[in-house]
């Protein structure tokens, strides 16, 4: 859950959720 999170920041980046987006920059895997 926490990596498909992740990825869905980076992919969709702020389009669906700025915070995970920020907090996968902040936190790479």
């Amino acid at each position: 859950m926490y990596r498909v999170g992740v990825q869905l920041g980076r992919v969709q980046g702020s389009l669906t959720d700025p915070r995970l987006y920020i907090f996968s920059s902040r936190h790479p895997s």
